[in-house]
């Protein structure tokens, strides 16, 4: 008996000390104007592993990870880095650090040429690009924070003309249109393990969280009571040679198909034990296409994002002087559009010519991609990236991505579904819902992306990581560290900390 008391006493300490957590947090500002410093760098002693600053310059690090040896440095573009020893601030639940501006004269920059103009720095980083962010086989943690917010126009978006269908009438439409709310938010948290290979990735999801508006989950009950039968009906045409479902707009028209590809992207169904109120599914494909999509749009040359580089032509550029960036002397430039899109301030590394900073966005009166065609518009108004790259022994890689994009869409047609009869000269018309569309929404995204971990693996690593194929996310009330279980990620800002999902009534 009392060995087995022992032995319970030694599990329960034992558990609770691997669970004890020590974090400190602060707030990381400039030492004069005494503003925050969105964004900053935070790396610890072992390369590859940090955080970053929130947008408020608010940071969290969970120090139990680290050593009291380790040390822990603060550093942003233009200003002196500062470093404490772990053992020093361990003590502490809040550390506050102010960054003081540093600029260093242009004439103690080590250069290859004396007569280098700042376009001849910039044609030099488009010169050592593929070098400097080359790829190799490793494998990193990542942090992934989204947030939408969209707007849509709730002046009769859409308007039944037509219905056959006894379960689909006008008041039924009215009581749909009546629950949308005034904008959908919707906060999405995920950790991943990231793994780069010769000339493919691999995703093993962690961890993903959504703060979902109940606002969805309304709409989305009321549509399933309204039109289950509808989806049941359309199901079952697909294994009758006589009857089908066909899609028109104005001339144009598509007949619905049981594709093989569309059957598998049916995510839910994979898992239907977590189809409930708590749970929904990604495919792992398509997590994976938006992450590759984020990483391309930095370290792939040909990338809109890097035109500033490949089309310097188009810009203005002015060398602004140069700083330190961790243990790089950086040249700091600045560029205004001549007929590009993007204006920011980019640094890069005297020695290496890589980008070890950049910070860039839509100018004034610029925007991406506009279509008008056939009632359909799609306008790209705003985009905004922050970018930190971190050196590694050869290469540089992706420390922090922030990305902000705007964009509005819009849709006015006739919307017609059909369901036919086969016959020998002309189909019969058996039902007919009748929609016009003038559906206009606008949506803000903001995507970021931290590098917790890196580390290098070899191929035969990198072929045995095995992938599932569902992502699966947890709706959740609120965030909070509790939720990653005391580890490093971005801190929230206080908009996300004072946001919680609301309950239906």
């Amino acid at each position: 008996m009392l060995r087995k008391l022992v032995f319970i006493l030694f599990i329960f300490f034992s558990t609770k000390s691997l669970y004890a957590q020590e974090f400190i947090k602060g707030q990381v500002t400039d030492a004069e104007s005494k503003e925050a410093l969105p964004f900053t760098n935070i790396l610890f002693s072992e390369k590859g592993k940090g955080t970053v600053s929130n947008a408020e310059g608010n940071y969290t690090i969970n120090l139990s990870n680290l050593e009291d040896t380790d040390s822990i440095s603060f550093s942003y573009g233009g200003y002196t880095t500062i470093k404490y020893l772990v053992k020093d601030i361990k003590k502490r639940s809040t550390l506050n650090v102010a960054l003081k501006p540093l600029v260093i004269n242009l004439e103690e920059v080590v250069i290859t040429s004396k007569n280098i103009s700042v376009k001849d720095i910039i044609s030099k980083v488009e010169e050592n690009f593929e070098k400097n962010y080359k790829k190799e086989n490793v494998k990193e943690e990542l942090f992934i924070h989204s947030f939408h917010r969209t707007t849509m126009n709730k002046d009769n978006p859409f308007q039944l003309k037509k219905s056959s269908f006894e379960e689909i009438n006008q008041a039924k439409s009215d009581k749909i249109m009546a629950m949308l709310p005034d904008e959908f938010i919707n906060y999405l948290d995920s950790k991943h393990s990231w793994y780069t290979g010769e000339d493919e990735h691999k995703l093993v999801a962690k961890k993903a969280i959504s703060l979902e508006e109940s606002s969805f989950q309304k709409i989305n009950k009321e549509l399933e009571k309204t039109l289950n039968f509808l989806a049941e009906d359309i199901e079952n045409s697909f294994g009758n040679d006589d009857v089908y479902y066909r899609i028109k707009s104005g001339i144009i028209g598509t007949k619905l198909k049981d594709e093989e590809e569309a059957e598998s992207d049916s995510i839910n169904s994979l898992n239907p034990d977590v189809l409930d109120s708590l749970h929904y599914n990604f495919k792992t494909k398509y997590v994976k296409n938006g992450i590759e999509e984020v990483f391309n749009n930095v370290t792939d040359i040909d990338s809109d994002y890097l035109e500033f580089i490949t089309k310097k032509g188009k810009y203005n550029f002015e060398l602004e002087g140069a700083t330190m960036i961790d243990n790089d002397v950086a040249y700091k430039i600045s560029f205004t559009p001549k007929g590009g899109n993007f204006q920011g301030m980019i640094f890069v590394s005297s020695e290496t010519f890589a980008l070890l900073q950049m910070d860039i966005e839509y100018a004034p009166g610029k925007r991406g991609k506009h279509i008008q065609l056939l009632g359909i518009g799609f306008s790209e108004n705003f985009k905004k990236m922050k970018v930190i790259f971190e050196k590694g022994e050869t290469n540089y890689f992706v420390k922090y991505i922030y990305n902000q994009v705007d964009i509005s869409f819009s849709f006015e047609r006739n919307l017609s579904l059909l369901k036919k009869q086969k016959r020998f000269m002309f189909d019969k018309k058996l039902e007919e819902i009748k929609v016009k569309t003038n559906l206009h929404m606008s949506s803000v995204e903001t995507r970021e992306l931290l590098v917790l971990e890196r580390k290098k693996i070899t191929p035969d690593q990198f072929d045995q990581v095995k992938e599932e194929e569902i992502v699966k996310v947890k709706r959740e009330q609120k965030n909070s560290l509790d939720l990653w279980e005391g580890g490093t990620i971005i801190t929230p800002t206080k908009s996300l900390e004072q946001y919680q999902r609301k309950e239906e009534m």
